[in-house]
């Protein structure tokens, strides 16, 4: 399932909420990045989705594509 990040990436999310950015989704996002890490990808503020509901979502952009792009077999 593919779901879309409506806050962009973590280091866009952090510059364009700063001071709303309080404790305990600082919590939140923490454990979200903690439980992605099962999996093996490169961690930066970059590969961090963040929901619309404010879940961060581990993402590896080497696989990924742009929305206009056309669908290609990854394998």
């Amino acid at each position: 399932m593919v779901e879309w990040a409506k806050h962009g990436n973590l280091r866009e999310f952090y510059t364009n909420n700063e001071n709303s950015f309080v404790p305990k989704q600082k919590l939140r996002i923490s454990l979200d990045i903690a439980r992605g890490l099962n999996f093996p990808i490169t961690v930066k503020a970059e590969n961090v989705l963040i929901t619309l509901d404010n879940i961060a979502k581990l993402m590896n952009f080497k696989f990924s594509r742009s929305y206009k792009a056309d669908t290609v077999n990854q394998i």
